[in-house]
């Protein structure tokens, strides 16, 4: 997170984090080491401004905090959190709300066409 940290600051117009597995992200939210988790809640809306202050790195000022997140999960799992974020607890922060959710059905068969591209 601190890298990231650092890279948000030269980078006002947001940046896209791709995780392929978002469950080991949301996992690590769930034990919010060093405040992640309000970090990430915080840069979701774009205006945020957010400061860093540490002893051992880099200092940094983040205006304008914007952080897209993407990746896939399973749906069984997806489950648990969207349980958890319904629930009242203390996962129902908005964290979940705030990501938007596509489908993808395999029941009809793909058809694969081979074409020229042109250009």
């Amino acid at each position: 997170m601190e890298k990231l940290q650092l890279v948000m600051q030269d980078n006002p117009n947001g940046l896209l984090l791709f995780r392929d597995e978002l469950s080991s992200l949301f996992k690590k939210w769930e034990t919010n080491v060093n405040g992640e988790r309000g970090f990430y809640l915080q840069s979701w809306n774009g205006d945020g401004r957010y400061a860093v202050d540490r002893k051992t790195t880099q200092s940094a000022i983040i205006d304008g905090m914007c952080l897209s997140i993407f990746g896939a999960i399973q749906p069984d799992v997806l489950m648990k959190y969207v349980s958890q974020a319904t629930s009242g607890g203390e996962l129902a922060d908005g964290m979940l709300q705030r990501f938007q959710l596509r489908c993808f059905s395999r029941s009809d068969p793909i058809q694969y066409v081979d074409k020229p591209n042109r250009l």
